[in-house]
């Protein structure tokens, strides 16, 4: 059924009293979702939530609603005027000038649709990698040690057993995140200051983590550092340019579970194939041998 106020001319339905309707829920996350909370503008990176959590983008339309708007077009329904291939996502100036009446021959309706497709194209190809590689966990099942000889643990000390259930419980937790981001863990790891232990913190700087990172471009890399950062694995503090990462260990809530990852830069400080193996490939046998023992 046609919208209420069209009208059929001929072949063509004609939109003559067209509604501004607010976007439905699923457009909207469908939107931010391949935002990467960027406005869609070539060259701008602002934000689309701020520091305080509050959302300051703006719903741009390509073909706009009012019969003065920018780009309207009359044979558009108002269910397709809001619809997701209709909209994209700018800072409140980027917005204000795609719909610059002085300006429309330069944002056209074709332009406009080649800047959302480019913008979102970066960000659906990491959001498709990302869930492949979830994915791919569901079949991947850790290789958990037997015992802690790496952290000086012997089998008959009477904490053996508590904080070998910890290792495990620790190492669930890792093999729920993404290769990706278990991959830059061990790069801040191993860039980290020296350190280790119980109820210390690692830190490293992001930006050099980064440059290490070759195979996740910048996009992706913040975004699993905010993963990484929502799970308790690091904090990452990016005021004033000094882009700090934070290594807490995998202590879900802050107690005195044993820190895996603070344990591991301790026992293997400097041997990087032992770090790959255990945070990336979760092969934790490497835990039932010295430390001298793992060797690069």
């Amino acid at each position: 059924m046609p919208d209420a106020g069209a009208q059929y001319t001929g072949r063509v339905t004609v939109n003559t009293n067209p509604t501004r309707k607010r976007p439905k829920s699923e457009i909207t996350r469908e939107l931010f979702l391949y935002s990467g909370n960027q406005c869609a503008f070539p060259g701008c990176s602002k934000p689309l939530l701020n520091k305080k959590g509050s959302y300051v983008a703006q719903i741009a339309h390509i073909e706009g609603v009012g019969k003065s708007s920018a780009r309207h077009n009359q044979k558009l329904s108002d269910e397709d005027l809001r619809a997701v291939a209709n909209l994209m996502l700018m800072c409140p100036n980027h917005h204000i000038e795609v719909d610059d009446k002085k300006r429309l021959a330069e944002f056209t309706v074709e332009a406009l649709r080649a800047m959302k497709e480019k913008h979102e194209a970066k960000f659906r190809d990491a959001i498709s990698q990302m869930s492949e590689e979830i994915g791919d966990l569901t079949d991947a099942e850790p290789t958990y040690p037997t015992s802690l000889h790496a952290f000086g643990i012997k089998p008959d000390d009477d904490f053996h057993d508590e904080e070998l259930a910890a290792v495990r419980s620790a190492i669930d937790r890792l093999a729920k995140l993404p290769p990706s981001a278990r991959q830059i863990l061990v790069v801040a790891i191993g860039q980290s200051k020296p350190g280790g232990g119980w109820g210390q913190v690692l830190e490293a700087s992001a930006i050099a983590v980064e440059k290490i990172v070759t195979n996740i471009d910048r996009e992706e890399y913040r975004q699993l550092l905010g993963v990484l950062q929502e799970r308790n694995f690091l904090d990452w503090d990016d005021n004033d340019g000094h882009s700090v990462l934070q290594i807490k260990g995998t202590a879900k809530d802050g107690s005195s579970e044993l820190n895996l990852l603070l344990e591991l830069e301790a026992a293997f400080r400097g041997n990087s194939v032992a770090l790959r193996r255990t945070v990336v490939e979760l092969d934790f046998s490497v835990l039932d041998q010295a430390p001298e023992k793992v060797l690069d």
